[in-house]
């Protein structure tokens, strides 16, 4: 299953090969599963005087029960992008693995009863 991925760019440029690696990483996650339904990714450059070289990654993962959320800020795009996936990808990591242990002690408790 490939989620539908969303780019808001923000007047920035960055390669068709980070575009396709972002794809793959998104793309891995939701591999064997039906709980990811859509992705947003936003990509900014920060304002201020004290940030003006600095970017911000967003990705948003449109996730069955609850939605997450993971954002990263580098001086290079590609590290902020690589950082907000690292993130998103522990996020989803740990909500399927706690939804994995909830399900885990409900079979248990019922075989118990």
């Amino acid at each position: 299953m490939t989620a539908h991925i969303e780019f808001h760019l923000d007047n920035l440029k960055i390669s068709e090969q980070l575009i396709q690696k972002i794809r793959s990483k998104i793309d891995h996650l939701a591999r064997g599963h039906h709980d990811i339904s859509s992705a947003y990714v936003s990509l900014k450059q920060l304002s201020g005087k004290k940030t003006v070289h600095r970017y911000e990654a967003k990705i948003v993962l449109y996730h069955r029960p609850t939605n997450l959320v993971a954002a990263h800020k580098s001086a290079v795009i590609p590290d902020a992008v690589a950082g907000a996936v690292h993130a998103i990808e522990r996020q989803l990591r740990e909500h399927r693995s706690s939804f994995r242990d909830r399900r885990r002690r409900n079979r248990t408790q019922l075989i118990e009863e």
